[in-house]
């Protein structure tokens, strides 16, 4: 089954070339829902409150990590139901925290997030 949707870019405005509307598919379908979702603080998209994480135990000043990869783990599971985390890695510099992680399932997702 081909999946495909609109192309979103970093800041979440749609990615427009030469007057048409850009297209992604399958895995970079899939990798940009998760980083939609786990950008998105549940509860904060009044259309879907259902959908995002709980983006203050993420961006807290001394985060856990069990508390991080649950999160993740969670809005993972909002974008596919067989994605299941394999890898996970935290890194806190100053006030910035780095996010690593790798998924399989239907779609391999490897993945950095910044936060």
């Amino acid at each position: 089954m081909i999946m495909k949707g609109l192309k979103i870019d970093e800041t979440g405005d749609i990615v427009v070339e030469h007057g048409r509307m850009e297209y992604v598919r399958d895995q970079e379908l899939m990798r940009q829902k998760a980083r939609q979702v786990l950008g998105t603080n549940h509860g904060e998209w009044r259309f879907n409150p259902a959908e995002g994480i709980n983006l203050y135990s993420v961006l807290t000043k001394a985060p856990i990590a069990e508390e991080v990869e649950n999160n993740i783990r969670s809005g993972l599971l909002q974008v596919d139901k067989n994605l299941s985390l394999d890898a996970f890695a935290m890194t806190k510099n100053d006030r910035h925290l780095t996010v690593e992680f790798t998924t399989s399932g239907a779609t391999r997702i490897d993945m950095v997030l910044d936060y």
